[in-house]
């Protein structure tokens, strides 16, 4: 899919993929006894110090992109900015935050769980949650926060794909990926309605 840098896109990249022109939940979120305003920009702009990190790279690159690029000039920014990023990026995420998309139920009774972690609609999607966390899991909506941990799956770097994604063809893009992930630590974030009664 072919990404082109408009004025307004490149004012959400400018101010870390905040969710610009996007619907998203509104509130006070509360994570680790720190109260969140969510209408100033959302959850996992609040991320700890590796989410963000990934947020920058993924800002950084798509900024790189002239309006008039070819798709072979796209895929090779999309290359050097893998390997730089790559010889970064950490399999483990602590303290992740995110939004919930949806949460499947198989025939065979195993739950997987998709989880946003940003702007760019990435997600971390464990095909098969832990025991432990199923009903949980089973309990959450689209739209609700959730503050989590686990592993990546480390991808294929001769492809120059950082993390192993859902999608069956590896490539060095990184918007719009399914992140193959396990789920170590889950858990809802509480949201306090800012609305007057």
């Amino acid at each position: 899919m072919k990404i082109k840098i408009s004025i307004i896109s490149l004012v959400c990249v400018l101010i870390t993929l905040a969710g610009c022109g996007e619907v998203r939940t509104t509130g006070v979120a509360t994570v680790g006894g720190n109260e969140i305003d969510l209408s100033d920009a959302a959850i996992w702009t609040h991320g700890p110090e590796t989410q963000l990190f990934m947020q920058k790279s993924i800002a950084d690159t798509m900024a790189l992109i002239p309006e008039d690029a070819t798709d072979i000039q796209e895929k090779k920014i999309w290359i050097d900015a893998s390997k730089k990023f790559c010889s970064s990026m950490k399999l483990s995420a602590k303290d992740w935050l995110g939004e919930v998309d949806q949460v499947i139920m198989s025939d065979d009774g195993s739950v997987s769980l998709d989880v946003q972690i940003d702007s760019t609609d990435n997600e971390v999607q464990d095909s098969k949650i832990s025991k432990k966390f199923e009903d949980m899991a089973l309990a959450l909506k689209k739209g609700d926060l959730v503050i989590f941990s686990g592993t990546f799956k480390k991808g294929k770097r001769k492809e120059n794909q950082c993390l192993e994604t859902t999608d069956f063809d590896s490539k060095p893009e990184f918007t719009n990926q399914g992140l193959v992930f396990n789920f170590s630590a889950l858990a809802e974030i509480p949201i306090k309605s800012t609305e007057k009664e």
